[in-house]
């Protein structure tokens, strides 16, 4: 008679779980359990789906910001900021305008605005949405005259008044001329409730900063 029995995977006269598998249907253990994925993940470990960021960090959030609007990996790589200036519209002079690396339009004014204009030198001006301006019922932006093509310029139309204050005036989309060094604003002019157009203008240290190199 046979002296035939069934293997721990229930099979008659069978070799049972094969060398170096963990199971009968001949699964392995990477070291995440038996069947089951092995460490994964930038940090090698099981069921992990971490990914490397920007600066080679696992997991990490990526670069952070500087005071002009630029992004680094370390900040001790953020440009020196002039006269200590920390970033924040709310504590640029009166009166002043400033462009960041993101495209985003800083302003600060204690007088109402009726209206403004500006180029953005070293770009083509796809968009422009969002900020306080965007806020604003009465407000209208135009970073292009049809049928001409889009340009550099910008205008803001106030219909009414526009209230002092400071903050984003407006975010920027645009296309970088390659040939150009700088993006800056340039052909400044904004109007007061009241009072001339050109009344404000940035102050000097500020035009400096409106230069952003180009990569």
């Amino acid at each position: 008679g046979s002296d035939l029995v069934d293997d721990e995977c229930g099979v008659c006269g069978g070799d049972g779980i094969a060398e170096g598998a963990c199971d009968c249907a001949g699964n392995v253990d990477l070291g995440c359990g038996c069947g089951e994925a092995g460490p994964s993940g930038c940090d090698e470990i099981c069921g992990s789906d971490l990914e490397l960021d920007e600066c080679g960090v696992c997991g990490g959030d990526g670069p952070e910001m500087c005071w002009d609007g630029s992004y680094v990996c370390d900040t001790s790589n953020c440009p020196d900021a002039p006269d200590g200036w920390d970033g924040d519209a709310c504590s640029m002079p009166d009166h002043s305008i400033h462009i960041t690396s993101g495209g985003s339009v800083l302003y600060h004014s204690s007088t109402s605005i009726a209206g403004f204009q500006f180029d953005v030198d070293g770009t083509i001006v796809t968009g422009a949405s969002g900020g306080d301006f965007g806020q604003c019922q009465s407000c209208a932006l135009q970073t292009s005259d049809p049928p001409n093509p889009p340009s550099n310029t910008v205008v803001g139309y106030v219909f009414g008044s526009f209230p002092a204050g400071s903050g984003i005036l407006t975010n920027l989309t645009v296309t970088i001329d390659t040939s150009a060094e700088n993006i800056c604003l340039q052909n400044v002019l904004i109007s007061e409730t009241g009072v001339a157009p050109g009344e404000i203008n940035s102050c000097p240290k500020y035009w400096q900063l409106t230069c952003i190199p180009i990569p």
